[in-house]
């Protein structure tokens, strides 16, 4: 049973980080990027902020190199993205980071299954299909594809240090360390690189999809570190599933028709997910079995 919680709090979480495209459309047309990140992580972290005296309380139980790494990983993967999310196409986002899952998987420890890499280049391809790799945009600069490339990497070491945490602290109390990490970086770049105030803003029209951001942001990070915890692998591959999600978004909410290439690529990844599934639930009952015989 804890298995498909698992699974479920990973495919849950994959649906709700694919609902932010859409909500960010809605928030960014009255809001400058740095504004919204101030808002939205500082909404975030004040949902979560009745966790602080546990949090601090087990603080030191936590290596500070541990402490320092999903800080600089979590700014770092924010503030990058940010960056990209304004300056670099969508194509070339999603290009950069179909790599991320497979960077991650390498970086967690224990065995790692040929079997595994398989379905997750097979969801690369599907990925690959669903961009159309044939209409490739003029690329960005290179500074913008260092943004990229730094906001990949900051994610997959991000994924690999929670881990750590999890020792210690729960996974909504992983949330609030992300969200606080967030809110500090948002800080920074909201006086170092903009003169903006928040007084100014239309609430009527952005207090709704903002508010729905803050809450759901923290939400799938929980979920996302609940799957991490019991279905790793699972929790990993299912971050390609995203693009079908948004494929499904887009056209209830949009009218979007998907293209051939779209419908096909999904093929590919829901494949590579089913895969990833069986993979899983085989792993967790060889392991259970194993276990049952030393008793």
């Amino acid at each position: 049973m804890v298995i498909y919680l698992g699974m479920v709090s990973g495919i849950f979480a994959t649906f709700l980080w694919a609902l932010f495209p859409a909500l960010c459309k809605l928030v960014l047309v009255n809001l400058s990027p740095y504004q919204f990140l101030i808002l939205r992580y500082g909404i975030s972290f004040g949902f979560l902020m009745f966790l602080s005296p546990r949090v601090f309380k087990y603080f030191h139980k936590i290596p500070m190199s541990s402490w320092a790494l999903i800080f600089v990983m979590a700014s770092l993967h924010n503030a990058t993205q940010a960056l990209c999310l304004t300056e670099v196409p969508v194509f070339w986002y999603v290009l950069f980071f179909s790599c991320s899952p497979i960077l991650t998987y390498f970086l967690f420890p224990g065995h790692r299954h040929c079997s595994n890499y398989a379905y997750l280049f097979l969801a690369v391809l599907g990925t690959y299909v669903f961009i159309d790799i044939q209409t490739i945009p003029n690329a960005p600069s290179g500074l913008s594809l260092f943004y990229l490339f730094l906001s990949v990497v900051s994610w997959a070491f991000l994924t690999r240090v929670m881990i750590v945490f999890h020792e210690i602290y729960t996974d909504f109390e992983v949330s609030y360390i992300l969200n606080g990490s967030n809110f500090l970086i948002a800080i920074l770049l909201f006086f170092l690189f903009t003169e903006e105030t928040i007084s100014n803003i239309n609430w009527s029209e952005t207090i709704t999809p903002l508010v729905l951001i803050s809450i759901t942001s923290p939400l799938a990070i929980v979920l996302f570190s609940k799957s991490l915890r019991i279905v790793p692998t699972f929790c990993i591959a299912s971050q390609y599933i995203e693009l079908f999600f948004g494929l499904v978004i887009g056209y209830v909410l949009f009218q979007e028709s998907p293209t051939s290439y779209q419908v096909l690529g999904s093929a590919f990844i829901i494949a590579a997910l089913i895969g990833t599934t069986k993979r899983t639930i085989r792993e967790k009952s060889r392991l259970s079995q194993d276990t049952s015989l030393q008793i």
